[in-house]
């Protein structure tokens, strides 16, 4: 009985020690916060004014970076134009074995070597490499770069006839018949000479 009190008062101190590594790990690498509401911004019933929240309020609350969503769509602009600069041109594993994306610029000479959680372009991160695909992400929006793109398609050729290429066969080998010196000329032909 002793020792399983031992145990626990153990494991609840490791544990709280857990926790408040984390917690001052948490509060060292969070951005400062806001200043408190003013004095003259409190109403009468000792709160502060609603006005006072609203950089509480633009801030997405499920989002680690909890950054607002007007400066970030502001710089990420859109899907379109991310695939429209980048292309994925390979996946490869560095000397620690974590995979790298490698992109580079459809209109330019710019090449990038990024692992997981680094940026790609303003407000695009990879997210996941994968050995033929590679996914960036922004606040709102994921794009997956394959690494094998589809070409456009060359427009098929007309279905030909049988006839048609039997009938251009016998038309070729007779024209070269015709061409070849003594060929297609008979006896009578050289005797009415």
């Amino acid at each position: 009985m002793q020792r399983n009190l031992i145990r626990k008062v153990f494991y609840s101190l490791c544990f709280s020690l857990l926790a408040n590594t984390v917690w001052a790990d948490e509060q060292l690498t969070s951005p400062p916060q806001q200043d408190l509401p003013l004095a003259n911004e409190i109403d009468a019933a000792g709160f502060p004014a609603i006005d006072a929240f609203d950089g509480i309020v633009q801030r997405p609350l499920f989002h680690a970076s909890r950054r607002p969503k007007a400066d970030q769509e502001a710089e990420a602009g859109n899907n379109a134009e991310i695939l429209e600069t980048w292309r994925l041109t390979g996946v490869v594993f560095n000397d620690e074995g974590a995979p790298v994306a490698l992109f580079a610029q459809r209109q330019g000479e710019e090449k990038l070597r990024l692992t997981q959680g680094m940026p790609l372009d303003s407000g695009w991160d990879v997210s996941v490499i994968a050995a033929d695909h590679v996914v960036v992400s922004n606040v709102d929006e994921e794009v997956r770069f394959d690494l094998w793109e589809p070409r456009p398609a060359a427009p098929p050729e007309p279905p030909k006839d049988r006839r048609r290429i039997i009938r251009e066969a016998l038309d070729e080998k007779l024209e070269e018949k015709e061409q070849q010196p003594g060929s297609g000329s008979t006896g009578d032909e050289i005797n009415e000479k």
